[in-house]
């Protein structure tokens, strides 16, 4: 996505261009570590490597972040969970600023994105567990605008797989948030 603007009112007034990275595949995301640790001239274990790709789930920057930690402080295990820490508050802090703009639906949202994160993830899935914390019927519309919402925001992923529909957290940093 870039901005054309050559005045962007979300960059306060100055030229800016929105670039968006798609998610690395595996193939992808081990090529990225591997030539970056290549270039900073250090080995990496590619067990460390296969770990880091799976638990950051080809995003770009966490595996970057993965990259400039493991520099400072060696290619170790360890330091996926640092940058899943590290990240996971940024993907919170995220979180906090879009429900504040929605303090009614905050507990509903909550709900949706918890049962997500903990493979609850199919329509029925999350009206009933949506209807069991709210003790109440949830219409189909409430459900959809709450995952519509999500979905815009980028917090989830809609998966379409024939007639099968499921969501996922479209960050590992926000999911590792609700468990760590």
């Amino acid at each position: 996505m870039v901005c054309t603007s050559t005045r962007c009112p979300r960059a306060g007034g100055r030229i800016f261009h929105w670039i968006e990275l798609s998610r690395f595949s595996k193939e992808q995301s081990l090529d990225f570590l591997r030539k970056g640790f290549e270039q900073a001239g250090l080995e990496a274990p590619e067990k460390v490597l296969e770990k880091a790709v799976e638990r950051l789930d080809g995003i770009v920057g966490w595996l970057v972040k993965f990259g400039v930690t493991s520099l400072r402080e060696g290619v170790r295990e360890g330091g996926i969970d640092k940058v899943l820490g590290e990240a996971s508050k940024l993907a919170l802090a995220e979180l906090e600023r879009f429900l504040k703009k929605r303090p009614l639906a905050r507990k509903c949202y909550m709900t949706v994105l918890r049962a997500i994160a903990s493979g609850r993830n199919t329509w029925s899935e999350l009206k009933r567990e949506l209807e069991g914390k709210e003790k109440r019927k949830i219409e189909d519309a409430t459900l959809a605008r709450l995952l519509n919402a999500l979905l815009k925001a980028s917090f989830i992923e809609k998966r379409v797989e024939g007639r099968n529909v499921t969501y996922s957290t479209a960050d590992p940093a926000l999911e590792f948030a609700f468990y760590a």
